[in-house]
């Protein structure tokens, strides 16, 4: 099953020219001992950029528009290599996975037969052109490395 959630965003942040996005790193924690739910994210996070630099139209064009193809070779990090006021996005993103995380642990649970539990996912989170968070999607089964040269660091580094 598939959809659209939101509107497409036509005024992305660009990083060198190329449109991106956050991969966030969040960690929900579940402990029915003690009644505790915490969820929070990590504030350092990799922009992954769109193959091509970025052009408004011609939005069948993957290599422009879609940041999960193949994507460009640099590798930039949030907030270091952040092209805007990293402070208020982070700021904006508090905001954001606050609610996000209100929302998701109402009902959560550890897994069967365990008094604890906690979940590592990948966030994806586009950044418009006024600096405002979009949150995009959520993997539940992100992967952790990268098969090119740098990035494998990279997220090690992250973690």
């Amino acid at each position: 099953y598939a959809g659209i959630v939101t509107r497409y965003i036509v005024d992305p942040m660009l990083y060198k020219g190329h449109k991106f996005h956050l991969r966030v790193w969040v960690l929900a924690v579940v402990n029915e001992i003690t009644g505790e739910k915490t969820f929070g994210y990590f504030t350092q996070s990799e922009l992954v950029l769109a193959a091509e630099k970025y052009q408004k139209g011609d939005y069948d064009n993957l290599q422009i528009h879609d940041t999960h193809a193949k994507t460009a070779s640099d590798v930039a990090i949030f907030p270091n290599d952040f092209p805007g006021d990293a402070a208020a996005v982070t700021a904006r993103m508090d905001k954001m996975f606050a609610e996000v995380g209100k929302r998701c642990l109402v009902n959560a649970k550890p897994p069967n037969k365990c008094r604890k539990g906690f979940l590592l996912a990948g966030a994806d989170v586009l950044i418009d052109k006024n600096e405002y968070p979009w949150l995009l999607e959520v993997n539940g089964a992100p992967g952790l490395l990268r098969t090119e040269g740098s990035q494998e660091f990279l997220n090690y580094r992250i973690l």
